[in-house]
């Protein structure tokens, strides 16, 4: 395909039914439609890499000039205006259709196709200011609400793609939220459309939660890093019997039995964990706990409940042991996005990678009790069906959470992270000290930098004292923050406090595409603007929960 692009066959895989469903073959109308096309073209032949899109000190040579700028938003207003594919982007796809037989240079047509695609979709998945934007971005805003609503929106692949024609099992398109301000890669050409896998590698869902009229831009969250305590035979062994070298182990979380943590008493417990943190913030927005803090027998219950007693509350996230119809463990992240207390969204993301327990580490964690240190132990989880998704928390900012070992791992998850570059990426661990120079520090700087990622992660203050030596104080890093520009800080738990609460706060950051386009809907970034730490006054309800070393 590199020597001859066969764009015609491309198309028809593309475009099963058609342009329109109906077996058309000229242009699309729906510019999602079109940018799956020539994205995936300037992709796989690597067009946008090419010295005529990246030569912007060759006065004559170089594509991206001032003219493209002015027609690229000229054409993308007129298809906002109309509703109709612009004449120019017919004319481009029918010399692209044609590029064969004529043996035209096509690859000025596939950038303008997609840079078109792209600024006539400025703004989609987020809530359009009054008379702002176009009328594509009103179009998907509604059509994602009626989407939740249980109504048909008329685009069927919603929330897992913005596509209308192309099938989600050949590959997604959803909304974005960083353009990368390094490198050049595909992603580089684009600020609102993202280029995604099929569904069956990686299922996406794009969420959006109504914010409030006027939507403050902190947020607040209020980090818990449950479980406190840890003893070395709540990891057990589930053995191999095809390979013992490589055994399993399992855990069925007996911290919760030993804290007398029912559903009741959870949402006792958190609602006085926020209660104590409005004395300093005003508002709890989120609430974040670690990995495998909480079950998923009881979440749905403790998730209703906190909702119902905290309206201001927008986001809750825990790490949950789960289990699917067939009984099989799955490590998740719970995730509920709230509207005025009530749930507007929930969903279960389970962990892409099984953790492994090498020699090293079961010494370092003292899970020798139980776990044989001559052998390798996998999380005994199962890992089908991935999936990954993303939730509008901000005008222009977006959150997505992974579970521990899935920060570290490239594929299928990473490809998915970095197109779509969420505000907020949220990492919930069971590990040792939030330091930067162990590896959730290297792997949250490589996100800051490219696509721009805040990084959060938070691990137990029960898996920090396992990591730590007999006789030696242990460290209460329980948290690292990395933000775009900054340092990496590690968190740090004060001594018997229950918690930590976090300012976040929205700050503008424009994005500029390859061919220069600034993005009208306009870039944020999170900032860490303040933490303090939470302490119950009394612990006379939850007398297990002391935090005292």
């Amino acid at each position: 395909m590199a020597s001859k692009p066969d764009f015609k066959r491309l198309r028809k895989r593309l475009f099963p039914e058609g342009t329109d469903g109906l077996g058309s073959t000229t242009a699309p109308e729906w510019p999602p439609d079109l940018f799956a096309f020539a994205a995936l073209c300037a992709e796989e032949l690597g067009v946008y890499a090419e010295y005529a899109f990246n030569a912007g000190w060759d006065t004559e040579g170089y594509a991206f000039d001032n003219a493209h700028l002015a027609e690229v938003t000229r054409l993308a207003e007129l298809w906002n205006s109309n509703l109709f594919t612009p004449e120019p982007i017919h004319e481009a796809w029918n010399r692209v259709m044609n590029a064969r037989e004529y043996r035209r240079d096509w690859r000025q047509d596939i950038m303008l196709m997609l840079t078109v695609a792209d600024e006539a979709s400025s703004g989609v998945g987020f809530q359009p200011p009054p008379g702002g934007l176009g009328a594509y971005s009103h179009i998907v805003f509604q059509a994602l609400a009626e989407k939740q609503q249980g109504i048909d929106p008329g685009l069927p692949h919603l929330p897992g793609s913005l596509c209308w024609q192309v099938p989600p099992s050949v590959l997604c398109v959803q909304p974005k939220t960083n353009t990368p301000s390094v490198g050049c890669t595909l992603r580089s050409a684009s600020n609102n459309l993202a280029l995604l896998p099929p569904a069956s590698l990686v299922a996406t869902s794009w969420l959006y939660a109504a914010p409030a009229d006027t939507p403050t831009p902190h947020l607040n969250t209020l980090l818990i890093p449950f479980p406190y305590r840890l003893e070395g035979g709540d990891f057990h062994p589930v053995g191999n019997p095809h390979d013992p070298k490589n055994s399993f182990f399992t855990t069925a979380q007996p911290w919760l039995v030993r804290s007398g943590l029912d559903a009741n008493t959870v949402v006792a417990f958190l609602s006085a964990m926020i209660v104590e943190a409005e004395r300093e913030s005003g508002t709890v927005h989120a609430v974040v706990l670690p990995e495998l803090a909480l079950d998923g027998e009881t979440i749905e219950q403790v998730a209703a409940a906190l909702g119902a007693r905290h309206v201001e509350l927008e986001l809750f996230i825990a790490g949950i042991l789960d289990h699917d119809a067939d009984g099989r463990e799955r490590n998740c992240a719970y995730t509920v996005r709230y509207f005025g207390g009530e749930m507007a969204h929930r969903w279960r993301q389970p962990k892409h990678h099984r953790w492994k327990l090498e020699q090293n580490q079961i010494k370092r964690y003292s899970f020798g009790y139980a776990l044989d240190p001559e052998r390798d132990w996998w999380e005994c989880i199962d890992v089908s069906n991935r999936s990954c998704a993303f939730s509008v928390i901000r005008p222009g900012a977006t959150i997505a959470t992974l579970v521990c070992e899935d920060l570290a791992r490239f594929d299928p998850v990473m490809p998915v992270i970095n197109a779509v570059g969420p505000t907020l990426l949220v990492g919930l661990l069971m590990d040792g000290p939030q330091w930067e120079s162990r590896w959730p520090g290297r792997y949250a700087t490589v996100l800051a930098e490219d696509p721009g990622c805040s990084v959060l992660t938070v691990t137990s203050l029960g898996m920090i004292r396992r990591s730590t030596p007999p006789g030696k104080s242990p460290p209460c890093e329980i948290a690292l923050w990395k933000e775009p520009g900054a340092a990496a800080e590690s968190l740090t738990l004060p001594a018997n406090h229950h918690g930590l609460l976090l300012a976040l706060t929205l700050a503008p950051d424009p994005r500029q595409t390859l061919d220069r386009r600034v993005d009208r809907a306009g870039g944020a970034r999170l900032r860490l603007s303040g933490v303090q730490g939470v302490k119950l006054q009394t612990l006379d309800d939850f007398p297990d929960l002391e935090v005292s070393a």
